[in-house]
């Protein structure tokens, strides 16, 4: 399983906001070691080719170190992708893109795969976007502005949310600009994940991620991830 990285210790001295922040990534990251399989609703909204995407809906179970299935709701209503490592499938993705349709064998970060999305399949991930989250904390050298929003609720979830500038001024090589993180209270994952950066010409948010429903011991056993399952 692919190891967090401990912040707690990487920073500068902090105020309270910050300690909290700090406190809340520690929790996060021992609850997804504790973690090999999940099951979730992902809505996402993300800014590409100059709009914001109206909502798309992922069902996701995930298993360690690198099984996925994907299927969706709405918009792309039908389709399912499913990963399992790079030993399988040539390391591609199998997708079904619906009713009527042939079933492909993808790249996993191909152009194809991606239709129109930031990402590819991987960064749908609980682990991805908590990985990311202690990875850019831990690179933040000069004192970010983090403001403790308080407890409050998502989509029926109560979570604990912080905003978070940090200085992509100063080091563009940082994740964004702006981070938003909400925080189950329940499980400790995040909840809510909003990205604000400068993008075509202008400080706005380009990435919208909430997990709902997630299953951090979901139990999934190999029928979850046998391409029979789903008729692939």
């Amino acid at each position: 399983m692919l190891l967090l990285i401990s912040t707690a210790l990487a920073l500068p001295p902090h105020d309270d906001a910050g300690q909290a922040f700090l406190d809340a990534v520690h929790r996060m990251e021992v609850a997804m070691r504790a973690s090999s399989t999940q099951t979730y609703t992902l809505h996402k909204r993300e800014w590409v080719d100059g709009e914001f995407t109206d909502e798309q809906t992922l069902h996701v179970r995930f298993r360690l170190p690198d099984e996925i299935v994907l299927t969706y709701s709405g918009k792309k209503e039908g389709r399912v992708v499913l990963y399992k490592g790079a030993d399988w499938n040539d390391g591609e993705l199998r997708v079904d893109p619906g009713p009527m349709l042939p079933v492909l064998n993808l790249d996993k970060d191909g152009a194809i795969a991606k239709d129109g999305e930031r990402y590819g399949v991987m960064e749908s991930r609980t682990l991805h976007v908590s990985t990311l989250v202690s990875r850019e904390t831990e690179r933040v050298r000069v004192h970010p502005v983090w403001v403790d929003e308080g407890v409050s609720t998502v989509r029926g979830e109560r979570v604990h949310c912080f905003d978070t500038r940090a200085p992509k001024d100063e080091d563009p090589t940082l994740y964004a600009a702006r981070t938003r993180v909400c925080f189950s209270e329940a499980h400790d994952l995040p909840v809510l994940v909003e990205v604000w950066n400068d993008e075509d010409g202008a400080m706005r948010m380009v990435e919208q991620y909430t997990f709902v429903d997630i299953d951090p011991s979901a139990g999934l056993t190999d029928r979850d991830f046998d391409p029979a399952t789903y008729g692939m």
